[in-house]
């Protein structure tokens, strides 16, 4: 059961890390990387913050770049949101996109 407080944080996590991401050195122009969605854990102390990457081709290295720059995220969070304690942020690669896409491929050629 999740309530509204802990709701919001997942929020505002969501929104701050959108921001991030759009400012971060991430942001070149040759790739896109967005938020899909945060998990928080019930005592608000990890944060998993999926991410999509397009290219897809580039999710590795772009993830590994991201963990790099896990710590000036959580910076980022600080200096944005007010939260007595900051969770520990966790960049994870969201499949679903590339999933969807695959399916669609497959009905597609399966019908003609």
């Amino acid at each position: 059961m999740t309530t509204y407080k802990h709701d919001r944080f997942t929020a505002i996590i969501e929104e701050c890390m959108g921001e991030f991401l759009r400012d971060s050195a991430i942001a070149d122009g040759k790739h896109v990387v967005s938020v899909t969605s945060v998990r928080v854990n019930p005592k608000e102390t990890v944060a998993d913050v999926q991410v999509s990457v397009y290219p897809a081709l580039e999710e590795k290295a772009l993830t590994k770049l991201l963990s790099v720059l896990t710590r000036d995220a959580v910076d980022y969070l600080a200096k944005h949101a007010r939260f007595r304690q900051l969770p520990a942020i966790r960049f994870v690669p969201d499949h679903g996109f590339a999933a969807a896409a695959h399916i669609e491929k497959l009905l597609k050629n399966d019908i003609q």
